[in-house]
């Protein structure tokens, strides 16, 4: 089965990077996927990711879908996928084990600014996916028929820190924050393992 994704490589690199002459083939589609699942599927919950997943991928969006797709999800994922390949991008594994990228044009980055870089990457993916559920919340308090599947109630259970999923339950510990994280199943990356 292919893989289903909400947006291609080259997308990714026109949306997030500096550089829009990055080679695409450095943005594979697991790590988009594993952007994915790790940070749209605990937003939308299972039903409704799986469904604007599958209309993304048989072209079949309604105009409202559409535009979540366009203006929210797939800007939000950009920064989600940037994140994960930036480490690949400065740091090359070959043969003889990790090689820093270098050319006689340019120095690598420190590891202080990598990880400036990489925290205010993560800070932009975080704040456009609040507008993204913002616009839901609104969309869907406006008209009631919109996004049937959303569960904006749900997500204000669901919380992110360096890159666990944690989860609210509010039956437990009077509505606390627990440490208990969402695990990945199997099925969820097109690799074997």
């Amino acid at each position: 089965m292919a893989v289903q994704l909400f947006m291609t490589a080259q997308e990714v690199i026109d949306l997030s990077f500096t550089n829009k002459s990055t080679d695409a083939v450095l943005i594979s589609d697991a790590i988009i996927q594993a952007a994915q699942v790790g940070n749209l599927k605990p937003v939308f919950r299972e039903d409704f990711y799986d469904e604007l997943l599958l209309d993304t991928s048989t072209g079949d969006l309604d105009s409202d879908e559409a535009i979540l797709r366009n203006d929210y999800i797939k800007p939000t994922l950009a920064y989600y996928v940037k994140e994960l390949v930036l480490s690949d991008l400065m740091v090359n594994t070959s043969s003889m084990g990790p090689q820093t990228q270098f050319s006689e044009f340019s120095s690598p980055a420190t590891g202080a600014q990598m990880n400036n870089l990489k925290i205010d990457t993560r800070r932009i993916a975080d704040m456009l996916l609040r507008q993204m559920i913002d616009f839901l919340d609104d969309e869907t308090e406006n008209d009631s028929t919109k996004f049937d599947e959303w569960d904006g109630d749900g997500i204000r259970n669901v919380r992110s820190r360096a890159g666990i999923i944690f989860t609210r339950n509010s039956k437990k510990a009077g509505g606390s924050f627990l440490t208990q994280s969402r695990g990945i199943k199997r099925g969820d990356f097109p690799f074997k393992g």
